[in-house]
């Protein structure tokens, strides 16, 4: 059986599209996990205002601080929702630990 000039244009053609696939799936991967990154980072930053506020006894400014945190921490949990599905528990856990490590 003789392989011709077609049947390789197509197993070629086919594999470049799938490689085109698996980079537009990386690229959403990374850009999901740079956007979760910036996220995490600024739950960081507002606990840590938290921590201040709390050491001065400021009880409005307190209260403002825990509000942006509630908000920043949904939107949060439901872009994790929302993205949870597409990662394994392993990527999960991976992500995490660089993100706390990087913080």
């Amino acid at each position: 059986m003789e392989i011709t000039e077609h049947e390789i244009v197509n197993v070629i053609t086919v594999i470049l599209s799938r490689l085109d696939e698996l980079e537009d799936e990386q690229k959403r991967s990374k850009d999901f996990i740079l956007e979760l990154k910036s996220r995490l980072l600024d739950l960081n930053a507002c606990v840590d205002d938290i921590l201040d506020i709390m050491s001065d006894s400021d009880d409005l400014l307190f209260a403002e601080k825990m509000k942006k945190y509630s908000k920043i921490k949904s939107m949060f949990l439901k872009q994790l929702e929302h993205e949870e599905n597409k990662l394994d528990v392993d990527e999960i856990k991976q992500l995490m630990s660089h993100i706390i490590g990087e913080s």
